[in-house]
């Protein structure tokens, strides 16, 4: 693959080089979001957020959080 991408881009301009690591990088952020979606921890901070946001006291939030995304990650897709 890296000799076919070569061959094909030998004659391209820097600034095309530039515009397919950006977009690699774009492709690359996407897929670690994508792989850690369904990740519990991903969850907690979600609640926490929320519940902070919402003025909730943070320690007991926490202990809340914590439990709440438990019971959502056990219950499974």
């Amino acid at each position: 693959m890296h000799k076919f991408s070569s061959f094909i881009l030998r004659n391209a301009q820097r600034t095309a080089n530039r515009t397919i690591v950006f977009f690699n990088w774009c492709a690359a952020g996407v897929m670690a979001f994508s792989n850690g979606a369904n990740d519990s921890q991903k969850q907690l901070g979600i609640i926490a957020l929320a519940l902070f946001s919402a003025g909730s006291q943070l320690p007991l939030s926490a202990a809340v959080a914590r439990v709440t995304c438990a019971i959502l990650w056990r219950s499974g897709p």
